[in-house]
């Protein structure tokens, strides 16, 4: 695998988000289609982000009073260190993503520990 170079930001003054660093923010929801939504969060602390392409996160989130977590890809790009987004499809039996499509607001504080896995395709 080829390394990943990231661009020349300004994250002197910030730190780097690990998880346990603060809580995410949502601060975009996008509809990407009828039944797809592109969620954006930032740290609260404005700390920055350093992923590779195909890691993801996992998000605690109390939905009816039961602690859930789910598992997501992360859609942007490693090389925009500000903020992470991921993208889901509303399905048909889906408890945690047809919450965040119906429930879940911009300005909300959600829980996440820092990502974790790695998925690559080819050698």
């Amino acid at each position: 695998m080829k390394e990943l170079v990231f661009p020349d930001i300004n994250i002197d003054n910030l730190e780097r988000w690990t998880g346990d660093v603060s809580p995410l923010e949502c601060i975009s929801i996008k509809d990407e289609t009828h039944n797809v939504k592109s969620f954006t969060f930032k740290s609260k602390k404005d700390a920055w982000f350093q992923f590779f392409p195909g890691q993801h996160t996992t998000l605690f989130l109390n939905i009816d009073g039961a602690d859930i977590m789910r598992t997501y890809t992360i859609a942007s790009s490693p090389t925009r260190p500000n903020t992470i987004t991921i993208t889901n499809k509303r399905m048909q039996d889906g408890v945690v993503t047809n919450w965040m499509h119906d429930s879940l607001k911009v300005g909300e504080l959600y829980r996440s520990p820092r990502y974790w896995w790695l998925f690559q395709c080819g050698p």
